[in-house]
């Protein structure tokens, strides 16, 4: 699916996410350690570019997705 340009996870861990979203958009996500094992179930759309992904993957997660120099962190809400 990835090649589709959709993620899709079944209770993955929000590490694994970040990992996948890093290696997909060619830009550096971490996760805070307090949401790192948070699991996440949904589809990560990669179309639109980084910000509109991001966008879309906060408003997913109900949770704080932010720029953090020339890459993004995923915090709890």
């Amino acid at each position: 699916a990835w090649r589709g340009g959709q993620l899709f996870y079944d209770g993955a861990p929000l590490a694994r996410v970040a990992a996948d979203l890093q290696r997909n958009l060619g830009v550096p996500v971490s996760v805070s350690d307090a949401a790192a094992a948070r699991p996440f179930r949904g589809v990560v759309r990669l179309d639109g570019g980084v910000e509109p992904t991001m966008a879309r993957l906060g408003i997913l997660l109900g949770a704080n997705v932010r720029r953090s120099g020339k890459g993004w962190v995923i915090a709890g809400p």
